[in-house]
């Protein structure tokens, strides 16, 4: 069990880090449209949630329970910690989740809101000039 808490604390590291990344992001209107760091940012978010995966299928078989008493508290305690952990990981992979998809619609506000003071621009000059 510890390897797998030792990988679930590196996993967590990791969005961490990804988190951390996206706090500093400034999206701008052409992310809107050209992914680029931001498309960056979700293939990471899914990576980190396949390698959880992985994880999940890893723990499976030591999620079943023994027969006599002293085992099963024994497995419980080892299952409580490294699912704590797995539950902190998960959090951690939310918050990158949504951070990223609040910068994804703040670009799309911003677009939205260049295109339509470039229309009010475009009106103005057509009267100015008709």
């Amino acid at each position: 069990m510890n390897e797998f808490n030792d990988e679930l604390m590196g996993l967590n590291e990791q969005v961490m880090a990804i988190l951390k990344e996206l706090s500093q992001f400034k999206p701008r209107f052409y992310h809107a449209f050209v992914k680029g760091k931001l498309g960056e940012f979700a293939i990471s978010l899914v990576g980190f949630r396949e390698q959880l995966n992985d994880i999940d299928q890893r723990i499976r078989p030591h999620t079943r329970i023994p027969g006599d008493y002293n085992s099963i508290q024994m497995v419980s305690g080892k299952l409580s910690v490294t699912f704590s952990i797995r539950n902190v990981v998960l959090t951690t992979l939310d918050e990158a989740q949504k951070m990223l998809s609040s910068h994804e619609a703040q670009a799309g506000f911003k677009l939205s809101t260049n295109i339509a003071l470039l229309a009010i621009i475009i009106s103005v000059l057509g009267v100015a000039i008709g």
